[in-house]
């Protein structure tokens, strides 16, 4: 039997006398564990803080929202890319206009540590991508000062880390670049050859392929005469047409990278803030049915409802609905139902 006294001391059984009162331990919050990565890209110590010198470092502080609730993260291709629109596969995606229409964000940044090793490893900390800068920075009708930014941390996981700006950097340096791994410096070359996941809908395919090799060589041609500019659309499409597309080589990629000619891009990450709104819209929306997911935004809603999500079903396959989970019955259990169900047999 445990008597309280007055004193706050404990008596126990086994006790012969007065025991000091008992600390209750206050439990500490865990830290989310994030699945680490193998790097493609190293850089050195010196060469991380000197592209960090343009931004300022300090780091954001989030105070409303607890660490594991700040860790949460949610599917790019299930989630994501069907309620805010953008390309599942493109690191910097940008919406259609629909989606812009609804809810204002231009662009977004998906960032994969295998590619980005010194990407922000918290929410709210400076770091660097091996990216262009986002095209919504540089639009001069519609500017904006950040962007909301993911890191993925394990398969189709990805981890909502704040509102970034992203600021030009130094790039890489002929010796940087050549110190890299043989299969990093050989996908550089390759990707401006092979087909993409994202493709633009008038280039799609093995045209996508061509539109690069085009760009390339007339970006080529304007840093040999010393123009410091991008090639524009209408100088592309002329090199398509002339097939002087063909011109460009992996061997020549290659000359490009070893003599500085053509450089891998880098961004310092500047935390503009974290919206904590933001993050339980996140949280909260993928904890809801899937069959929800699919959110589909609306210049102008439907008079008869009020309701912005819409649900996509395909008529030519029957579905069963349990507790609003889809079912998709395979068409040769339907025909046996069929077979069953005839007054025939």
């Amino acid at each position: 039997m445990r008597v309280e006294q007055q004193e706050e001391f404990v008596l126990g059984p086994s006790l012969s006398g007065p025991v000091l009162p008992l600390e209750v331990k206050q439990e500490e919050e865990k830290k989310p564990r994030i699945k680490e990565e193998p790097k493609l890209f190293t850089l050195s110590p010196e060469g991380v803080l000197r592209r960090l010198s343009a931004i300022d470092q300090k780091p954001i502080l989030i105070t409303h929202l607890t660490s594991s609730y700040v860790a949460r993260t949610t599917s790019r291709v299930h989630f994501l890319s069907r309620r805010y629109g953008g390309s599942q596969q493109d690191p910097l995606p940008r919406p259609a206009q629909r989606f812009v229409a609804a809810h204002g964000i231009p662009q977004f940044c998906f960032l994969m540590p295998t590619w980005s090793p010194y990407a922000p490893k918290q929410p709210g900390e400076p770091g660097l991508a091996f990216l262009r800068v986002p095209d919504c920075f540089r639009d001069p009708e519609h500017p904006v000062s950040s962007i909301p930014t993911w890191v993925r941390r394990s398969s189709d996981r990805w981890q909502y880390i704040g509102h970034y700006r992203f600021v030009a950097s130094e790039p890489l340096t002929v010796e940087e670049y050549l110190n890299q791994d043989a299969f990093v410096r050989e996908t550089r070359v390759t990707a401006i050859f092979g087909k993409d996941w994202q493709t633009r809908r008038s280039h799609p395919g093995g045209r996508m392929a061509r539109y690069r090799c085009a760009r390339h060589i007339v970006w080529r041609e304007l840093k040999l005469a010393g123009e410091d500019r991008f090639a524009t659309e209408e100088e592309i499409q002329r090199a398509i047409e002339s097939g002087r597309y063909n011109e460009v080589t992996p061997e020549m990629v290659r000359d490009d990278f070893a003599s500085g000619l053509l450089k891998v891009n880098v961004c310092a990450m500047e935390c503009y803030g974290y919206d904590e709104k933001f993050q339980r819209e996140l949280v909260e929306g993928y904890s809801q049915p899937k069959r929800t997911w699919a959110r589909v935004f609306n210049d102008v809603k439907s008079e008869e409802s009020d309701s912005d999500i819409e649900i996509i079903e395909n008529p030519r396959r029957p579905r069963m609905v349990f507790d609003c989970v889809e079912i998709v019955v395979p068409s040769w259990l339907t025909r046996m139902r069929a077979r069953e169900l005839s007054p025939e047999l």
